[in-house]
Order: structure tokens, then sequence, then C-alpha cells
């Protein structure tokens, strides 16, 4: 069965004290995965481990800031001191940054890119010399249907977004030869506490975070070089935009996030 392809293998997770990363750990572990679970939040995290374990599971937990960077690499290390490897690494850990391009400071940019590009790349370049050298691993990225098209006041989330597909693709091929693979996910909004605050449209509804996780479980097992969801949707947004930018703007306006930030 593909769940034997997850059991006794070892996964890092960043970001996994709520939201998908926790489905993931969950799912992971209810297939017999050895865990190293990454977040920022302790108490938070801690819960989520003591749910893996309540599952069988092994499970090193590691508050990490993976804007950190010796934070981010370390939850590698300490996967690998631990069970001597790691298979599976999935960057998860990000955070939406909604302000309009007029009113971007040049810092909101770089914050953005640590978190969601940076903190994604550090684990993942941390375990591919590891992985190159046992010719054999998986790398999990979290991209957004953002990373084809941007949303209007998203620029700077969009940007990270499109960074990380753009690593994954090339990562991708360039690893074939070396047994790695590499996943990039594609989401539509996610029901995930960093999108709480936003009202969405009634055409395009959040993703319950347990939905998303399943699509990133099907994506480890079956080597998917890419995952997107809401798929139909998802890929006719990703044509609209390869085929006509203008047309794309238009799709825009009607599924764009139809309230702001409260609070």
């Amino acid at each position: 069965m593909a769940e034997h392809r997850i059991r006794g293998r070892v996964a890092v997770v960043t970001g996994a004290s709520s939201g998908i990363g926790e489905e993931i750990a969950v799912l992971l572990a209810a297939r017999g995965a050895r865990l190293a679970l990454g977040a920022r939040r302790r108490t938070e995290l801690d819960e989520v481990a003591a749910a893996c374990r309540a599952l069988g599971a092994e499970v090193l937990a590691l508050p990490t800031d993976v804007t950190v960077r010796a934070q981010a690499e370390g939850l590698v290390a300490a996967a690998i001191e631990q069970w001597g490897r790691v298979d599976i690494v999935v960057a998860n850990a990000g955070q939406m940054f909604r302000i309009p391009v007029r009113d971007l400071a040049y810092d909101d940019v770089v914050a953005a890119m640590e978190v969601n590009y940076f903190g994604a790349v550090a684990p993942v370049l941390a375990a591919l010399p590891a992985m190159i050298e046992r010719g054999n691993g998986q790398i999990v990225l979290l991209g957004s249907l953002e990373s084809r098209k941007g949303v209007p006041h998203e620029g700077a989330y969009a940007a990270t977004k499109f960074a990380i597909a753009g690593f994954g693709d090339v990562a991708r091929q360039e690893l074939h030869e070396y047994g790695v693979t590499v996943t990039t996910a594609f989401f539509g909004r996610v029901d995930a506490e960093m999108i709480a605050p936003l009202r969405v449209s009634p055409i395009q509804p959040k993703i319950p975070a347990a939905k998303a996780a399943r699509a990133i479980i099907r994506g480890i097992e079956k080597r998917k070089p890419e995952v997107v969801v809401p798929a139909v949707r998802g890929r006719l947004f990703f044509l609209a935009a390869a085929l006509s930018p203008r047309l794309a703007d238009f799709v825009n306006r009607l599924l764009r996030v139809s309230g702001t930030w409260e609070g």
C-alpha cells in the first residue's frame, strides 16, 4: 500500500503547531513516520507532539523560528542525530503578508521572504546533502495559487510564493538523478490561523486544513511533482494566467478576497 512508503521514515515538518502543519504531522504519525516537529510556539507544538505520540509515533519537538537559520538547520541536524537520517522535509512554516504595494516598505518585503522563502529553503538545503548521498529523499514545498497569479494587496506574499515555485521547479529537475523527489503544493485559501482575519468570497470558500494535508500526504505517497487544491479550479486559474494576463486579472477580481484584515 502507498502508506507503507511512509512507515518508518523520518520526516521533518516546520510550522507544525497548527493548521496544515499540525494536520500533516498527525497524518504522518498515523502512517508510522518518525517526526521532527518545529514551530515557534512551544505549548501548541508540545500538544501536537503529544497527539502524534498517542498514535504510536516517535517524536522530537523543538521550538523553531525558521527565520533564524541556525534553528531551521538545527531541527534537521537534531533529526539526523536522533535517527541517523532525514527522509522527508515538509517546509510548511509560513506567514500571510497583506499590504498594498503602494504602502509596502522594503522591510516588509524582506520579512516576507525571510519567513516564506528563506525559512523554507534553509531546512531543505540542510537535509539535501545526506539525501543525495543516500540516493533517496523527498522535499515538500508549500506554494500557493498565488505562485502563478498574485492577488491584489498581496504583492510581498505572492513574491515569496513565486520564489518557492521557481525553486521547487528547478530543484525537482536537478535532483531527479539523485533519487530525491520534490513536490510543490499549490493551494487556494486554506482555513488556517494565518488567514483567519480574512473574509473570502463565497465562490472561493476556504479549504479545510485537513483536506490540504491529505493532498500533501497523497503527494508524498505517490511522489507527485505538484499538488493543486482545488484541483480543477486551480488548474483553470493557472491556465487563464498563462494564456491571458488580462483575463486572469478579470478572474482575480471575481475571486479576490472580499474583506480586509479585521482588528
